[in-house]
């Protein structure tokens, strides 16, 4: 009889601690959410779950990386469409200056022209969050050196040397950069260059075309024997035919530059496409992640409540047996 009544109570016990345990559960379920509290309630759901963490960790660091390059692009894409303005209003006021009216206005012109070659080299050394756009790998000026006759650690500079017959400014436009791609990982598979290198924008060297805006602007700034043009100093017909060319140069050039541009644009759509299949893909993925981990309330709340009303019966039960056992043993 008492053997029988061991027996009993440990079943008791146990059945009790199963009880509360799942209401236990239940409680944690339906205060987190979270339907999986332990590894042994669904390990095929909680491995689930790791790979869609893992998904959606990797999208989502990917989407980052492509979202910065997507601005930086953006940036690229405007400083380009700013230097083609200049460009193009250099050859204008090229084309302005050769024109009979504006006799004697050479001089004034190349001092604005000067200007205009200034702003380019501002927005060729322009940068995105501290990253120089147009220099290859050498995104910082700490990784740019100046050597004399060079004064700065910029990617272009302008530099005034020793008059030539040839150039009687001695004006030179040098790069510093490299030509080097910078490239980004979209995926685990596949990658995107993002930066756009000079010689690209300003044929070899990284400063070529420099060379025909410089042409320009000594001719309309220096007599043919070297000396600085006055107020009032009138072009000849071979400056006004040899600014002709350059300025027909010039043209070639910024469309160039122009389809430059609308590649660039074409590729920051490409990514922005790319960031937003990235962002649906990532939901797709928190989806799965909801259906193996979320808790269903309804019947959370079900089970807790039927959870509840077994447990106040297995008390009351235990209660009888209990007493029962005890004064069994007594006798």
């Amino acid at each position: 009889m008492r053997i029988s009544n061991g027996l009993t109570v440990n079943t008791y016990l146990r059945n009790l601690e199963n009880i509360s345990n799942e209401k236990y559960k239940n409680e944690i379920r339906s205060s987190t959410g979270k339907n999986i509290v332990n590894l042994s309630d669904a390990p095929e759901k909680l491995v689930k779950v790791k790979n869609m963490d893992y998904a959606i960790a990797e999208n989502d660091n990917y989407r980052y990386i492509i979202d910065q390059s997507t601005r930086e692009l953006a940036a690229t894409e405007d400083r380009l469409q700013a230097i083609s303005y200049k460009i193009a209003e250099i050859r204008q006021q090229a084309i302005d200056s050769t024109h009979a009216g504006s006799s004697g206005n050479s001089y004034s012109v190349g001092v604005y022209i000067k200007g205009l070659i200034e702003d380019i080299l501002k927005d060729a050394n322009s940068d995105f969050n501290g990253k120089l756009l147009f220099s290859g790998t050498k995104t910082t000026s700490d990784s740019i050196v100046p050597t004399p006759p060079q004064t700065n650690s910029l990617p272009f500079e302008m530099i005034l040397g020793s008059p030539t017959a040839d150039n009687p400014s001695g004006m030179q436009i040098v790069f510093k950069g490299n030509f080097k791609d910078r490239i980004i990982n979209k995926d685990s598979k596949t990658t995107e260059i993002v930066n756009v290198t000079a010689d690209k924008m300003f044929g070899e060297e990284g400063s070529e075309f420099f060379n025909d805006i410089i042409k320009i602007y000594n001719i309309l700034s220096y007599n043919a024997d070297g000396t600085t043009r006055q107020i009032g100093d009138a072009l000849s017909k071979d400056e006004i035919s040899e600014i002709g060319v350059y300025q027909a140069k010039l043209a070639v050039h910024n469309e160039s530059l122009n389809n430059l541009t609308a590649q660039t644009a074409i590729r920051r759509d490409r990514m922005e496409s790319i960031a937003i299949q990235m962002s649906e893909e990532s939901m797709r993925y928190k989806e799965m992640k909801t259906i193996n981990e979320d808790t269903d309330y309804a019947k959370t709340t079900m089970d807790l409540r039927l959870g509840e009303i077994a447990l106040q019966y297995t008390l009351k039960v235990g209660s009888n047996l209990l007493q029962t056992t005890l004064l069994d043993f007594l006798r």
